[in-house]
């Protein structure tokens, strides 16, 4: 058959030599084409990592300012006008004598009323004593 030494690559050999260049020339490119997808899929993880930590702050501050804004509500819905209002005694006819104003007390004893000044009075003593003057 060959003597040794002489052999020659046939034609099919120099084909899936040509061949197997073009496949390491795809593999190489495919190689650095899977390290720059690596290098940004790092840079994307590291972005969404930054991202979540953002997003964790705004949402503690956001929680923490929702719990001041419902204490806020509930201390003005506490101190709001409907539900401190307490009813106001109505005063009787000023016109009339003291001895009219209720069992044993002149107006003037109520908490939160003082003394009505009745036309001719100049001083609250006067309405007073005018209250009492006329209690007894």
């Amino acid at each position: 058959m060959f003597a040794k030494g002489k052999r020659r690559a046939g034609p099919d050999n120099t084909r899936l030599r040509q061949e197997n260049r073009l496949l390491e020339g795809r593999i190489a490119w495919y190689r650095s084409h899977l390290r720059t997808v690596g290098e940004l899929n790092r840079t994307l993880l590291a972005r969404a990592e930054l991202a979540e930590g953002l997003i964790a702050t705004q949402r503690e501050a956001l929680d923490s300012r929702a719990a001041r804004i419902a204490e806020l509500e509930r201390r003005v819905e506490a101190s709001g006008e409907a539900t401190v209002e307490t009813p106001i005694p109505l005063l009787r006819d000023t016109s009339a004598p003291a001895s009219q104003a209720g069992p044993g007390r002149p107006l003037w004893h109520m908490p939160g009323i003082g003394p009505v000044l009745n036309p001719g009075q100049t001083s609250w003593g006067a309405a007073r004593d005018t209250a009492e003057g006329a209690a007894s």
